[in-house]
């Protein structure tokens, strides 16, 4: 049995085949070899697509705050730009 994951992170390598030894090894008491395989493997891929979806909600999560950043910034320059009028006004009645 290969124990791959997708990711190019070491830790997360090493704790994605931690993971599917421990389910085949807690299957295979319980379960052939034949069954036990299939079985990781269905709740491993099962978690590698939970895993996938996590990745694209924090991506648009991360996607969205950007944005929201950049309207932030650009309202604090639209309200800089008032500023500066108000206190052109204010110096220009003095």
């Amino acid at each position: 049995m290969s124990f791959e994951y997708k990711n190019t992170c070491p830790l997360i390598n090493d704790a994605a085949k931690s993971i599917k030894e421990g389910l085949y090894d807690k299957l295979s008491e319980s379960f052939s070899s034949k069954t036990a395989t299939a079985m990781s493997i269905d709740i491993y891929d099962w978690i590698e697509e939970y895993i996938e979806d996590v990745r694209e909600t924090n991506s648009k999560m991360r996607e969205e705050a950007d944005n929201q950043v950049c309207n932030l910034e650009d309202e604090n320059e639209r309200l800089q730009a008032i500023i500066k009028e108000l206190e052109q006004q204010i110096i220009d009645l003095s």
